[in-house]
Parts: C-alpha cells; structure tokens; sequence
C-alpha cells in the first residue's frame, strides 16, 4: 500500500521536473536559442525522442543542454529569462498544487511540496549543482 503511494508521489516529482525543464525549453525557443536539448534523469538509461531525453532514473534531475556561444548572443534579460523560466513554471505549479490542496485533491499537498523543494533548490545559487541560481548570478554578476 505504502509503495503505491510512493511511485505516484514519485510520478509527481517526474512530472514537475519534466514541466520546469520545458519551461527552459520553450523560453529558448522563443527568444531564438534552438540547438538544444532537454533531458530528464540519466541519459544512460534514457528514451531519445528529438531533442528529449527521457529517464526514470533521475539521479542527476533534469537539464537543458545548450552551448555557450549560442547563449553569448542574447543580452543579460533574455539569459535571465532563459535561467528562470524553470522556477517560474515551478511556481505556477505551487499555485495549482495549492488550488488543488485547498479543494481535497489527491496529491495536491504532495504537488505543491515538491514544487516548493524544485523552487529551493533552483533559486538558490550553488556552483557545486550548476543550477538556474547560479547561472542567473553569473549572468547578473560575473559577466559585467
């Protein structure tokens, strides 16, 4: 019993992830970066589908793949744009989970948590996970 709740809690994670990461796709594709590719859990162990990279395992979480060059391009809103389009999407994704605890939705505490956990993790700038913080940081502040 227990283990059903967990896969479906799990499936919940895949999924937020799965959207925080089209939110960086489909921002790309709107301010004009299109060499790129969007990955969720480890590639080894992943369905190829175009530009997707589709894993169960999510050891590693998600990622867009891009080159730098293709990014020097764009000016410091557009990379900002890029970098937080993930939280955003994550935070909209509060407000559905928050909508759905409020009106006894199954699961809809659990949506809302792990997208208050996607949103910590990204927002905060650590090198060490090369995550969309730091990136905005680096952007904000390192290239002036």
């Amino acid at each position: 019993m227990i283990f059903e709740h967990v896969l479906e809690i799990y499936a919940l994670l895949l999924a937020s992830v799965f959207l925080h990461e089209l939110g960086h796709f489909a921002v790309a594709k709107i301010i004009g970066l299109y060499n790129i590719t969007l990955h969720i859990g480890d590639r080894f162990f992943s369905v190829h589908i175009g530009r997707f990279y589709i894993s169960p395992f999510m050891f590693k979480g998600g990622g867009i793949d891009y080159y730098d060059e293709d990014l020097s391009r764009f000016s410091i809103y557009k990379k900002v744009m890029f970098f937080g389009s993930g939280v955003f999407v994550n935070l909209l994704m509060l407000a559905a989970g928050y909508i759905w605890s409020k009106s006894n939705v199954l699961y809809g505490d659990s949506f809302m948590w792990i997208n208050v956990y996607l949103i910590i993790q990204n927002i905060i700038p650590l090198k060490w996970l090369d995550n969309d913080g730091y990136k905005i940081w680096l952007t904000c502040f390192k290239n002036k």
